[in-house]
């Protein structure tokens, strides 16, 4: 299972950087200005990380549950 969201987390984070990296070239065609694409590419890396901390949070609440169940 940890496999398949490592995955999942590979796929959403190659998908948002492809995203911003289009959203990039269309800005660089349209202006001068970088500093829209910086913020851009931030959030989506932003967007990433609290997704994997969602992530690591709810395995570390699935572990405190298997080991109440066990007694």
């Amino acid at each position: 299972m940890e496999a398949l969201t490592d995955m999942t987390a590979q796929i959403i984070s190659s998908n948002i950087y492809q995203q911003n990296l289009n959203r990039c070239f269309i800005r660089e065609r349209n202006s001068d200005t970088h500093s829209l694409d910086i913020l851009g590419v931030a959030s989506g890396i932003s967007v990433y990380a609290d997704a994997l901390h969602r992530e690591a949070a709810g395995r570390r609440r699935a572990r405190r549950l298997r080991r109440a169940t066990r007694g």
